[in-house]
């Protein structure tokens, strides 16, 4: 846990934008070829496109207790179509079932990008600034594969070094349309309430990257 936290919390991410909290889904994201790590340093002209956000997680796997010959299902009331149930010594043990997209409920996430120090790091009365909202992503699949909410908005800070912060939540259950209505403006978003409000709880996951305004020559040459 700490390997994750440790940098949000000297950051400053974890007290400002959201609490503490225990990872517990892998999140790896990524500007073209470069992979953001907590606290490392994007250039605003990198990332004008929306990044990759990859998700852990296996869509059709489901893992089940089986004890003799008694099935527990995770959910009340729900078996999978096919199950294939091999029994081995000792007969207490875990098996994986194999099942088709449409048998397993999937596990839904919501991601969001703010940025905590909108307009000016020293002076952030716009905190938070809201850049992206998609919701359904699916476990194991990436954020294209869910619903935006808010569209994405590339980086402009335009004074001092800013936090670019992504946070995940998993739903209880896929949102339908009006579930998350997106705000009324970007800016003053509030991370903490939009999760109260949703009932999404704490996060599974967050990343943070710096950016600041760069010269007007480094942009022309891009």
């Amino acid at each position: 846990m700490s390997r994750f936290v440790d940098p949000l919390v000297v950051g400053r991410v974890i007290g400002e934008v959201v609490d503490l909290f225990v990872p517990s889904v892998a999140m790896a994201v990524s500007y073209g070829a470069k992979d953001v790590s907590n606290g490392c340093h994007v250039k605003p002209s990198m990332a004008a496109d929306q990044p990759l956000v990859r998700i852990s997680g296996r869509r059709n796997d489901l893992y089940t207790l089986v004890r003799t010959t008694w099935v527990h299902a995770p959910v009340a009331g729900w078996l999978p179509r096919s199950p294939r149930v091999v029994l081995l010594y000792p007969l207490v043990h875990i098996h994986a079932w194999e099942l088709a997209a449409d048998d397993f409920p999937l596990a839904w996430c919501l991601q969001l990008m703010t940025d905590p120090d909108a307009p000016s790091p020293s002076d952030p009365t716009m905190r938070e600034y809201l850049h992206w909202i998609v919701m359904n992503i699916p476990g194991g699949t990436d954020a294209t594969k869910g619903d935006v909410v808010v569209p994405y908005m590339g980086l402009q800070p335009p004074v001092g070094i800013h936090r670019y912060v992504l946070v995940l939540f998993e739903q209880k259950s896929r949102l339908v349309d009006g579930c998350a209505s997106p705000p009324a403006d970007r800016p003053y978003f509030n991370t903490r309430a939009f999760a109260f409000n949703h009932e999404l709880g704490l996060p599974v996951a967050v990343v943070y990257f710096n950016s600041q305004r760069e010269p007007s020559g480094n942009r022309r040459r891009r």
